[in-house]
């Protein structure tokens, strides 16, 4: 189109519009105040949401929790009800029965329990409420303690509470408190062989005596130290043969003292096994109490056995709170060594590198299969795949042979793992007479053989 058939054209379409009143505005740049008034108007109504799922994710969160308790008493038994609320709102309802208990022993049972289980699942700051105006004046301070037994109650929840940042206790109606005395209710009419594990936990001891076992936030039943307590004190044994033997093997290191349990060393005296309401107490009082350093989490763990504690997931537990602690975040010491540039894995033409890796165990299929050995090419992805019920040397070394030497020809590179079928001096010289160069990838470094893994991934999930 020539410019002045154009411009006659644009002038017959600026007579058309002029009568419909249109005006036209040039489209100025978008200025930085502009957006943070959009971003103002827009996100108060997002902030609820986004609270929300941060801490639905976090795992911790840092907000205010609520506590209701109840505590129950009758001829059929004594039950308590716990209702513990996170900051996002979710509700975590437990249901248990426990010894036979006066009504004011079972509303102090239940507030312990309930804290117990508020502190082990992270909570920092409580607010507990309960319709018992004898346990909320006594632990206010509010009314004296006369008798012995309610002494040693209120000791133990004020150590408790002292795991706390902040914490308030309060005095509610008792029709305000309804669902929580349901669940007491529901655990003290519950019989001991009707008691199911899902709905209803099953305390042996009061939180007063020895041997007394808190609440597990996992699965709201007892922790780890029961199978060793009941296999100990009553010879009772999982009803998994293999298991129990397990059991009976590793319950040699474990005995009971006073109805604690308490586990034998070899480098110094019985260590206290703690449950999951006061691992993390003596973990920040050895790493960061009067005497603590911010020392790693290995010098941590050794630290806490010297102290005479144990638990079943001291190394993990301990990796965990270095991690997350605060102080050694901001002094720790930094790190200037340059970076080390990435190197490409390189594949030139079709089947000269391949990855070999195994998947399984896997559920029993035809033939007693139950392992996986495959190899993938990097240059084509094509995979070759074979089920085998154990895979050795010899069969690594038969399926090199059988499907990719004899269909592709001989690989220049097989990239592999540590592991024993492909590391031993069978393999090692099956490959060398052939003239195949063996990639071992570094240990705990999966994306040096990151092919063989995607393949892996995908036979998984299909």
């Amino acid at each position: 189109m020539h410019k002045p058939e154009l411009s006659g054209r644009l002038t017959k379409w600026a007579v058309e519009i002029s009568g419909y009143d249109i005006e036209y505005k040039p489209r100025t740049a978008i200025k930085s105040q502009i957006l943070v008034d959009f971003m103002t108007n827009f996100t108060p109504a997002m902030v609820p949401e986004v609270e929300k799922e941060l801490l639905l994710t976090s795992g911790k969160a840092s907000g205010i929790w609520s506590l209701h308790t109840d505590g129950a008493s009758n001829l059929k038994g004594s039950g308590l009800g716990i209702i513990l609320r996170t900051p996002a709102g979710d509700a975590v309802r437990q249901s248990i029965r426990t010894v036979k208990l006066t009504n004011n022993e079972a509303e102090y049972e239940a507030m312990i329990a309930g804290l117990e289980l508020a502190r082990s699942m992270g909570a920092e700051i409580i607010e507990a409420k309960c319709d018992s105006v004898l346990v909320v004046n006594q632990v206010n301070g509010v009314f004296e303690v006369k008798d012995e037994r309610m002494q040693r109650y209120l000791e133990k929840i004020q150590v408790i509470l002292h795991r706390f940042k902040e914490w308030t206790m309060q005095h509610v109606p008792r029709e305000q408190n309804s669902e929580a005395d349901a669940l007491a209710n529901l655990g003290s009419s519950v019989e001991g062989e009707e008691i199911n594990p899902e709905t209803t936990v099953h305390l042996m001891n009061s939180a007063i005596e020895n041997g007394h076992v808190e609440i597990n936030t996992m699965g709201l039943t007892w922790d780890w130290r029961n199978k060793y307590v009941y296999y100990l004190r009553d010879g009772k044994f999982p009803s998994d043969p293999k298991e129990s033997r397990s059991l009976r093997t590793k319950a040699a290191r474990f005995c009971l003292v006073d109805g604690q349990l308490y586990r034998r060393s070899f480098f110094g005296p019985l260590a206290k096994c703690l449950g999951p309401g006061e691992t993390e107490y003596v973990m920040r009082e050895v790493h960061e109490g009067t005497c603590g350093n911010h020392s790693g989490a290995e010098v941590l763990v050794r630290k806490i056995v010297r102290a005479g504690y144990y638990w079943n997931r001291m190394e993990e537990d301990s990796k965990n709170f270095v991690r997350k602690c605060d102080g050694c975040q901001r002094h720790a010491p930094m790190i200037h060594q340059l970076g080390e540039l990435l190197h490409s894995v390189v594949s030139l033409w079709p089947f000269m590198k391949w990855g070999i890796d195994i998947v399984g165990p896997l559920p029993w299929a035809p033939g007693k299969a139950r392992f996986i050995l495959f190899m993938t090419d990097y240059f084509s992805k094509w995979v070759e795949v074979q089920a085998f019920e154990k895979i050795r040397k010899k069969e690594v070394i038969d399926f090199i042979w059988d499907h990719i030497i004899c269909h592709f020809g001989i690989p220049a590179e097989i990239t592999c793992d540590n592991g024993p079928q492909f590391v031993g001096g069978e393999v090692n010289d099956f490959l060398e007479g052939l003239k195949i160069k063996k990639i071992v990838s570094t240990p705990y470094h999966l994306c040096a053989n990151g092919q063989a893994e995607s393949t892996n991934k995908t036979i998984i999930q299909n």
